[in-house]
């Protein structure tokens, strides 16, 4: 056995078996996050059309509430009266289920929808997926404002919101440093 384990052979195959398994393992956790987050939005969906659409939330309190009872008796844990909130919510900010970006997880949606306006809510999740964004990077650039941060730092506004909604790169002679500096020590400098 030890002049087989030295072998070269037997570490090439043993490396492309590890590589399959690693590989099978991913595809499988991507598979059961894109099943999850699909049916979340399900969820969401089917409590909005049962409490009669988004300006009719209040009247469903008490839906969500005996729904959480059974759910969590039925499926477990996960299904509490806030985590049904935000699969409604889901379903409002995303109201078509293919504009979801399956790269994300549910996590990732949590934080995306506490993001009010739509503009930055899109944004944010496409940067998301496309960077690859962990949840935690997600929430930081949330929380200081990314978005807003860039359209704020160009002296031409409507370009900017141009190259966002076309998704192309921001131009560097467009940039301003000193827009990303909020200190009152330093003064604002107006062009």
């Amino acid at each position: 056995m030890t002049d087989i384990m030295n072998n070269k052979f037997y570490e090439a195959l043993y490396a492309d078996i590890k590589s399959v398994l690693i590989s099978a393992r991913t595809t499988s956790v991507v598979a059961v996050n894109t099943a999850m987050v699909k049916a979340y939005w399900g969820v969401g969906k089917l409590i909005v059309d049962a409490q009669g659409g988004e300006h009719k939330a209040a009247y469903g309190e008490n839906l969500l509430n005996e729904l959480s009872v059974r759910l969590t008796a039925e499926f477990g844990k996960g299904f509490d009266a806030s985590n049904l909130r935000r699969m409604r919510q889901f379903y409002l900010s995303f109201p078509i289920c293919d504009t979801v970006c399956h790269k994300l997880s549910w996590s990732h949606i949590r934080h995306l929808i506490k993001v009010s306006s739509p503009q930055a809510r899109a944004y944010y999740a496409e940067e998301a997926a496309k960077g690859c964004w962990s949840v935690r990077e997600l929430e930081r650039q949330i929380a200081t404002q990314h978005y807003e941060r860039l359209l704020s730092t160009h002296r031409d506004h409507e370009e900017t919101r141009k190259l966002l909604k076309a998704n192309q790169p921001v131009k560097p002679d467009k940039y301003d440093p000193m827009a990303l500096i909020h200190d009152p020590f330093i003064p604002s400098r107006k062009y």
